[in-house]
């Protein structure tokens, strides 16, 4: 049955995801990702005579490579809008993202075992990159987070290992704030706001990798160029 899979058929799919489905090029890029995994675990295991060449898609960050990260203002207006409509969880789960860098897929999956609350530190065993990583707490993360292993009895710390819980409530967010035609407003954009306070407010590219769990620089370089610190200290050399 695998070897039904045909580079015309990877092809279809792809069309597929794009058109009907409505898939980004990253998500389209995740789902190809999975297939070839899938594929090389088959043809290792002779289960598979062919695989099939997969041409995976240029992403953009973005429209014209916009990024989208929440200033502190909108951080605060989505906060205040979920906790005004009884969602505290959800605003636990904006805070900790944004504080932390997670994709929210991580955060999903934490349960009280990778939370060490005396040395302030999470740890992420199972991520995109397939290395575990340690990210550390702010005070705000502690309590959170604190709270819930104090509550908790086994299982994850948030309600829901997949997204659906978390999307439909920021989507409702999305269109209080006038958002809804941003296509780049999603809650992945908290995972973006983190990376790029810690690269605005000075810290280096190597421990922004390190923190978001890059297996490749060039994923962190994208954010590189909205350090104006840097941009600042470069004009100098031109001044007489």
């Amino acid at each position: 049955m695998l070897d039904a899979i045909t580079t015309e058929r990877v092809d279809a799919y792809i069309v597929h995801l794009r058109g009907a489905s409505k898939n980004t090029d990253s998500t389209i890029n995740r789902k190809l990702a999975a297939l070839t995994k899938i594929m090389s675990y088959a043809r290792r295991r002779n289960k598979m005579r062919m695989q099939p060449h997969i041409e995976h898609q240029k992403e953009n960050a973005g429209t014209n490579g916009r990024m989208c990260f929440l200033t502190q203002t909108e951080e605060e207006q989505v906060i205040e809008n979920l906790n005004k409509r009884g969602k505290d969880c959800h605003a636990d789960a904006v805070g900790v993202l944004v504080d932390t860098g997670l994709r929210p897929s991580e955060l999903w999956r934490l349960t009280k075992r990778e939370v060490d609350l005396e040395r302030g530190a999470l740890t992420i065993w199972k991520s995109k990159s397939d290395k575990p990583r340690m990210v550390p707490m702010t005070e705000r993360v502690k309590k959170i987070l604190g709270a819930r292993v104090e509550s908790s009895t086994h299982g994850p710390l948030f309600p829901n290992s997949t997204n659906h819980w978390f999307i439909n409530e920021w989507n409702k967010v999305k269109t209080d704030m006038g958002r809804d035609e941003d296509t780049e407003f999603i809650p992945y954009a908290l995972r973006h706001t983190c990376a790029s306070r810690l690269i605005q407010r000075g810290v280096r590219i190597e421990v922004v990798k390190e923190w978001l769990g890059h297996a490749d620089i060039s994923m962190t370089l994208r954010y590189a160029r909205l350090n104006l610190a840097n941009l600042m200290d470069a004009v100098k050399v031109l001044e007489r």
